[in-house]
């Protein structure tokens, strides 16, 4: 069996696509300190962040905010 390919980040994978309700907001509607730590980590490894929910882009939007 063949290893992943590195996305030159030392992870292997390059994008991480997550839903919001249940997995990126907790059951008080918020991203925790942990995800958001995760989630900047990734990022600044230089992985893409996608988001895939039934929600509107402007609720997706004031989330993101959140994030730096």
């Amino acid at each position: 069996m063949s290893s992943p390919r590195s996305s030159g980040s030392g992870a292997p994978f390059k994008v991480v696509v997550l839903d919001m309700d249940g997995t990126m907001l907790n059951n008080d509607h918020q991203i925790s300190s942990k995800t958001k730590f995760v989630l900047e980590k990734l990022s600044a490894d230089g992985i893409i962040i996608g988001i895939a929910t039934g929600r509107s882009h402007i609720s997706v939007i004031s989330y993101m905010g959140e994030l730096n």
